[in-house]
């Protein structure tokens, strides 16, 4: 069975909040560039691959794509409703499996073949931090490769000046420097 046939769909899933929603659509949008990123990085067929901040586990399914079924995908996210979609999502594909596991305990030496994220580096209070220890997970010579997006120009420039733009980027801004402090979604 491919990867493809044996995910479940979201319909197939009774409740999804709006949070893991908005992750899936999110990931819909960005597959094209994440799967080109993860092929320019090197990651292929019997790779064994560690993803970090899995959420929905789009990434992973992906990622199960290109590794094939003699590789393996390790998906780890620190929040278990998070994981349980994952792994409700996931079907019966055996190369995928999730952990729930905050990034930042992250403690393997030279286990994968790659490590991998998107989109969740700078949400962290020490992103550095996370980089160093994804750095650490994977064998010598192998693949750390992260899709996230720079917030430190803000608002993004544009030509002609768009006061939107800027409105929006000032609000991005302030979300992530809320976020950097400490406060979650449950604090806004």
């Amino acid at each position: 069975m491919s990867v493809a046939t044996s995910a479940k769909t979201t319909d197939e899933i009774e409740t999804i909040d709006g949070e893991r929603q908005r992750l899936i659509h999110q990931s819909r949008l960005f597959r094209p560039f994440t799967k080109r990123l993860f092929l320019d990085a090197g990651i292929g067929p019997g790779m064994r691959v560690l993803e970090l901040g899995s959420g929905a586990g789009d990434v992973a399914l992906l990622l199960a794509e290109l590794v094939g079924p003699t590789g393996a995908v390790v998906g780890m996210d620190r929040d278990p409703r998070a994981i349980d979609l994952a792994r409700a999502r996931e079907g019966d594909i055996p190369t995928i499996s999730f952990v729930e596991r905050d990034p930042r305990d992250l403690d393997v030496d030279g286990e994968f073949d790659a490590c991998v994220g998107c989109l969740f580096v700078t949400l962290e209070s020490d992103p550095l931090m996370i980089v160093r220890r994804a750095v650490r997970s994977v064998r010598p010579g192998g693949v750390v490769a992260f899709q996230d997006m720079d917030f430190t120009v803000m608002p993004p420039p544009s030509w002609p000046a768009s006061p939107l733009l800027n409105l929006c980027g000032d609000l991005v801004d302030r979300a992530f420097r809320w976020r950097r402090r400490g406060h979650g979604p449950r604090h806004l």
